[in-house]
């Protein structure tokens, strides 16, 4: 993982560095066999770090939970394409 990458994590809240840790070690455990290339863990963590930020600006009950590194691209994309 990046210095920067590393610095916006530790900038996190307690509970959302933990939500995003938790998702990005389910995706490699689930992807461990084929491989992940550390690049790869990277986009992941970005992917995820800003869903989870976008997702702490909105009411709990706006948005949906982010579970999953798939939810967290879904997310992060749907507002990339409407904001």
């Amino acid at each position: 993982m990046s210095q920067k990458t590393k610095q916006i994590l530790s900038s996190l809240p307690h509970p959302s560095r933990k939500q995003v840790e938790r998702i990005v070690m389910r995706y490699a455990s689930r992807h461990r066999e084929s491989g992940i290339l550390p690049n790869e863990l990277e986009n992941i963590y970005c992917d995820v770090i800003e869903a989870v930020k976008l997702q702490a600006t909105y009411p709990a009950n706006h948005l949906p939970m982010v579970k999953s590194w798939e939810d967290a691209r879904h997310l992060t994309e749907y507002f990339a394409i409407n904001i």
